[in-house]
């Protein structure tokens, strides 16, 4: 457990120093590239996830130079942190994470786009910078559930973000992010578990082992054919993942 206490301190004091020189940075340059911003998140979030002692395996391979809309199901905090050390992308996260320790930071360092559920009034907004950025040849992340599962489903997606990925006129890239240890549901899972405990689980887990299957991407007519198709395609691997666990 010490051992754990002592790694998780790390991840911390890394992630307040890497945030403090990338906001210097920002402060005496400007226009440091998005592209530098980015380069610099994944490999803070790989350094942390190091730290964490998370093993990575990427199940197939994205698209070079597609800058798609990535859609993934959703099932605690960590998958933030695994996404972004597995991909140069931004993201959209609901406003409470800008608070949360560590990947709070690692997201506002990554520029992640923050939107309050609450606000509906944030919500074309939210459409245009995600297909701002979309354009600009960016890929941008998010978690069209809606809210964390504990993993057994792929939850119905929310069709209003895909709407970005029509109106830049870019792919979807599907992904099913799967945690495999002993308890259940995954010390990952976040969902009927306070912010304090979930963090305690992670701490005291010795090593977590996750997989990312990378599906085909898709293009659709419209933002719920969109939605339609990325679930189906989400919950069809995952289903199938289930099939030869047993």
């Amino acid at each position: 457990m010490i051992y754990r206490f002592i790694g998780v301190s790390s991840v911390v004091v890394f992630t307040v120093i890497v945030y403090a020189i990338v906001r210097v940075l920002l402060f005496a340059s400007p226009n440091l590239s998005k592209s530098t911003i980015l380069s610099v998140a994944r490999q803070g979030s790989r350094i942390c996830c190091f730290i964490l002692n998370i093993h990575i395996t990427m199940l197939g391979k994205p698209v070079n130079g597609s800058a798609p809309l990535i859609v993934s199901n959703h099932v605690g905090s960590l998958d933030i942190l695994v996404l972004a050390a597995s991909f140069k992308t931004f993201f959209v996260s609901m406003a409470d994470v800008k608070g949360w320790p560590v990947i709070g930071w690692l997201s506002t360092l990554g520029g992640t786009i923050f939107v309050d559920r609450a606000k509906r009034h944030q919500v074309p907004h939210m459409i245009a910078a995600i297909s701002d950025l979309l354009k600009q040849g960016f890929s941008v992340a998010l978690f069209p559930e809606g809210g964390a599962t504990i993993g057994e489903i792929v939850g119905p997606f929310k069709s209003t973000p895909f709407e970005a990925a029509i109106r830049a006129a870019k792919p979807v890239l599907p992904i099913l992010v799967q945690y495999h240890d002993a308890s259940s549901p995954s010390v990952a899972c976040w969902a009927n578990v306070n912010f304090k405990d979930h963090c305690l689980r992670i701490m005291k887990h010795p090593r977590l082992d996750v997989s990312i299957h990378v599906l085909p991407e898709i293009t659709e007519p419209d933002r719920r054919a969109l939605a339609e198709h990325s679930h189906r395609l989400l919950h069809e691997t995952h289903q199938s993942t289930l099939v030869r666990a047993e």
